[in-house]
């Protein structure tokens, strides 16, 4: 997808997608029939995926640029108040990039929705976990559920992942409102071998 995305000189998948839809179909309908979950359903023309520099191997840079993304921002007091003065060097080297703006005191990123990378995503989920999910609250999310299925089964698991994750997202673009809300969702097989077969 990240050599798709610099072929086709577009900062999102969307906009990719649209692009091959113009200039080589085959590519667009291979996309569309094997990914959905890239189609417009998905992701809109905001959404673009950031893995570029190094500063995203970082954690606190990260988590700097993930929530100055949000919407509204980021203030630099409640960052300092999260990770502590590891925040201030996070926050000017991604000024530095040109990847982060500060007015005010509230910090805004160059891009303002993205996705990342499954390796970038596996990289800081423990933390990410580890900083903010709430064991003891009422208003948390958290289940980790394991059951032998057979393809079928995994198929429509994978699909209800999509959907769900695209209802999310809706909904995260469409109320905007000050509360930075993180939702981690992951499914694969507990094994190394391949259970799929060619063209499956």
């Amino acid at each position: 997808m990240k050599i798709l995305l610099a072929i086709s000189e577009q900062k999102s998948i969307l906009k990719a997608l649209n692009h091959f839809e113009q200039t080589t179909p085959v590519i667009s309908d291979y996309l569309k029939s094997n990914f959905p979950m890239i189609t417009e359903s998905f992701f809109n023309e905001s959404t673009a995926i950031v893995d570029t520099g190094e500063f995203m191997n970082d954690y606190n840079s990260y988590l700097v640029f993930k929530l100055a993304s949000g919407h509204g921002g980021v203030s630099r007091k409640s960052l300092l108040d999260l990770i502590g003065l590891r925040a201030n060097s996070a926050i000017e080297q991604l000024i530095n990039l040109d990847l982060v703006s500060e007015n005010d005191g509230i910090l805004t990123a160059a891009v303002k929705s993205f996705t990342t990378s499954l390796e970038v995503a596996k990289q800081h989920a423990i933390k990410n976990i580890d900083n903010f999910y709430k064991p003891t609250s009422i208003h948390n999310s958290f289940c980790n559920i394991s059951e032998n299925v057979s393809v079928e089964g995994f198929g429509d698991i994978i699909e209800l992942v999509h959907e769900t994750r695209a209802k999310v997202l809706h909904i995260m673009k469409s109320k905007p409102g000050k509360i930075p809300v993180m939702t981690v969702m992951a499914t694969d097989t507990m094994t190394v071998v391949d259970i799929f077969g060619k063209g499956q």
